[in-house]
Parts: C-alpha cells; structure tokens; sequence
C-alpha cells in the first residue's frame, strides 16, 4: 500500500512517487502444461516495489501489470489486448513461447516488446517494435563448442517440438563443425508436456552417444532423465543454465554427477 511505500521511501531518503503511474505489463506462463515461469512474475512485482521505495521513475510511481499467456498463442494474443486496454507503455522482461499473435497488436498500438531475454519467434528479432536482450540462438552454439572442448564424440541433441527446434539445431550444427567437430549430429524433438520420453530416448540413443545437448524446459529434463535412467544410458548432460538447473539436478544427483 501507499503507506509503506511512502515510509520505505522517508528511510531511502527519496520522497514517496506521486501522480499518475507509469504503467507496464510483464508477461509469462504460469497456468501450463509445459514449463511454467514464476520467477519472472515475481521480479517483476518485487523490481516494482524497489523502484517505487526509491522514489519512482522520475517522481512518478511504476505499476506493473502481469498477465499469464499459458504458454498458448492465442493467451498471448490476449494479454497483448490488455496491454492496449489498460495503456501500458511498454510489455517488460517477458517470455512465451509464441509471441506471434501478441506481436501485431502491440505494433498498431506502437507499445514495445522489450527486454525478453529469449526470442523464439521471428516477429521478436524483426518487428520495429521488439527490443530483446538476449540470443537464444546463442546457447546451442556456444553448447556445440564446449562439448567439443570437454571430449565428446558421439552426440545427441533434443529441443521441444517447435518449428524454431530446427533453427537451433541449423546453429548447434554451425558450432559443432566450427569447433572441429565430425560425424552426424542426431537431433530428436520432445514433446512440450513432461512425460514418457522412451521412444524419444530410444531415437537419440542409437546408436550410443557420450554427450547429449537439451534445449528444453526445467519441466522437461526429469522426463529426459529418468528415461535415461530406465534404458541404462549414462552420459554427460548440457543444458541452458535457467532449465538444467539446481532444481533438476538436486533430484537427480548421480545422473549429474554432482554437478
């Protein structure tokens, strides 16, 4: 409320933000099947309240607004809509999977798509009005070359069952052989939704391979690993940090070798 912003900005030292608010919206999955993002809503909220006890953007309060697309292009389409009701400057350190039926709304409302750290669909590297921070199209690359400097021979490669899954495969693919690297790179895509990848696995694992690179969900990997586990294939995991992460390997401790 009001009052503990105003007192948390007197002990900052910065007078309370007044006036009419600066409005955002952050956008993320939450309600979803695939892998959900909590994390950016609550920066969002929390960078909310920092800036607004230090005295707002120029004497003016920040309100940020978050809407939950589901990881579904139509949500997304819908949170766009939003954004232009409520009058939103700009839609901040969002991710979706498919952006694509936000993009055009947001571009005649001249609102930015700002500060996503991960673009997937191609609207978000060339609309006028997207500005991302990130090059998703970086991991499987720099992925390629460090699983050459660490010795594998014989590798896999999985992302989920996206069109972009054959961009980042064309850019893994660029790494490997730029690094040095020789022989067939087999790449197999994964459902969206965790569950029973045996068959998946069976694709990758044949024949056998030393190393496999995931570009996949947090949610995804226990699928991945416990399918490992059931076929008795053992080998070293790459991943992008955010989604191969503590959380994955703290269950899987022996998979990850500690990691």
């Amino acid at each position: 409320g009001g009052g503990s912003a105003a007192s948390s900005a007197e002990g900052s030292g910065a007078a309370a933000p007044s006036g009419d608010p600066i409005k955002v919206m952050t956008e993320a999955p939450i309600d979803t099947n695939f892998t959900p993002y909590p994390n950016i809503r609550d920066a969002a909220k929390y960078y909310a309240k920092w800036i607004n006890d230090q005295g707002g953007i120029k004497g003016r309060p920040l309100e940020v607004i978050f809407c939950d697309d589901k990881n579904d292009p139509n949500e997304a389409g819908n949170c766009a809509r939003k954004a232009v009701e409520e009058k939103v400057v700009a839609n901040v350190g969002s991710f979706t999977i498919d952006v694509s039926r936000g993009i055009p709304i947001y571009e005649e409302a001249k609102i930015a798509w700002f500060g996503a750290c991960c673009p997937i669909q191609a609207q978000e590297n060339n609309s006028p009005i997207s500005f991302p921070m990130g090059f998703v199209n970086g991991f499987p690359t720099a992925a390629a070359i460090r699983m050459i400097e660490d010795g594998c021979k014989s590798i896999a490669t999985t992302y989920g069952d996206l069109p972009v899954a054959d961009v980042f495969h064309e850019s893994f693919v660029n790494g490997w052989k730029s690094a040095g690297g020789t022989g067939e790179v087999k790449m197999v895509k994964t459902p969206l939704a965790p569950g029973d990848y045996s068959a998946e696995i069976a694709k990758m694992t044949t024949p056998d391979i030393d190393c496999l690179f995931g570009n996949i969900g947090e949610a995804n990997w226990p699928s991945i690993i416990t399918a490992l586990k059931a076929a008795g294939k053992p080998f070293r995991l790459y991943g992008p940090e955010g989604n191969l992460d503590q959380k994955v390997v703290t269950v899987f401790p022996e998979e990850t070798d500690g990691a």
